[in-house]
């Protein structure tokens, strides 16, 4: 009765519209009070309501856990569903409405139909469910939610006693209800076919389809990307490939092949002469004049590449000055430039 007391406050709490004045108490979804007993309670609830504590206030049949659906009232402190209406995700049985997830952890949706000769005494055999929690899960001829487990098969279905595929995973096809290997073959390009057709219903094993840095050149020839070049596209008119997306240090240029960016460079794009500018050094490095990057060292600024491929400071952040070997080190207390 405290968990009643405690929804009652809840809905007091909430609610301070179509209230209906029965005595000293304003009471929700009442529809007429008590005239010769207790002048300050409900003595009928809105369809769908039931009273409880004392008959001040007027909960939900569907509250909290209750399953109810319909009209419903209030015995030894549990809720009796009037009608065979459940909400969904029960089923009615012996004047309540119990979770179809209770019988079942599987079943989202159920119902119970048992013949009228077993006095509505349940018996599991006449609890069915009529749609499970998940794709994962397929309801069989027992009306049972059951995995739907077929080797390689991504989803299927019961038929009877039978388990029928649908849809087989990648690098298989549906054959007399088996998924069945694609047979990965060698074209005569020497490129390794990643899948075959997924056209489940008239399956044509001359059909492949090509891996990264191939493309299609026909129904069963893959063509390589050019070098560097992580997708690409077959041009018929010139008998070759041209890329679409080069790998990280290259560019793609105007005759569908990668450019290098530079040393250590990861993001470059082509100008209109033709040269690779860069917009990115790899970590550690940084862009400088003359479209190159370079690991100046610490507390640099500007730095040179020399002739023997080495760095050479030229101007250091503020706080360091220049030393005789063209490293920067740090000022003396208080002071911003150095040398």
């Amino acid at each position: 009765m405290l968990k009643y007391i405690f929804i009652l406050f809840l809905l007091l709490s909430t609610h301070e519209a179509s209230l209906l004045q029965c005595g000293e108490e304003k009471i929700d979804h009442c529809l007429s009070c008590n005239e010769e007993e207790d002048k300050n309670s409900c003595k009928q609830c809105e369809d769908k309501y039931f009273p409880v504590v004392s008959n001040i206030s007027c909960l939900p049949c569907d509250y909290e856990q209750s399953g109810c659906g319909g009209k419903c009232h209030l015995d030894n402190d549990k809720i009796q569903c009037e009608e065979s209406k459940c909400k969904e995700g029960y089923f009615y049985l012996r004047d309540n409405c119990e979770k179809c997830s209770d019988y079942s952890n599987t079943c989202k949706k159920c119902k119970y139909q048992p013949p009228s000769s077993l006095n509505m005494i349940f018996y599991k055999e006449y609890f069915n469910c009529t749609e499970c929690i998940n794709d994962q899960y397929k309801i069989n001829t027992k009306g049972e939610c059951t995995k739907c487990y077929m080797t390689n098969c991504e989803q299927c279905h019961f038929e009877e006693e039978k388990k029928v595929c649908d849809k087989c995973y990648k690098g298989y096809y549906l054959k007399n209800n088996i998924c069945t290997n694609c047979n990965l073959k060698l074209t005569s390009e020497g490129t390794l076919c990643e899948i075959c057709s997924d056209d489940l219903t008239n399956y044509t094993p001359e059909i492949c389809y090509c891996t990264v840095n191939y493309t299609q050149k026909s129904s069963i020839n893959c063509v390589k990307c050019p070098e560097n070049c992580y997708s690409c596209r077959y041009d018929s008119t010139n008998d070759k490939t041209k890329c679409h997306q080069c790998y990280e240090g290259y560019t793609v240029n105007s005759e569908g092949l990668c450019t290098s960016c530079g040393e250590n460079c990861d993001y470059c794009y082509i100008n209109n002469d033709g040269n690779a500018i860069c917009t990115q050094c790899k970590s550690g490095y940084k862009l400088y004049e003359n479209n190159i990057c370079l690991d100046c060292g610490y507390f640099c600024e500007k730095c040179i590449k020399t002739k023997d491929d080495t760095t050479e400071c030229t101007k250091c952040i503020d706080g360091y000055g220049l030393n005789k070997d063209k490293k920067c080190s740090q000022c003396p207390s208080y002071c911003n430039k150095c040398n």
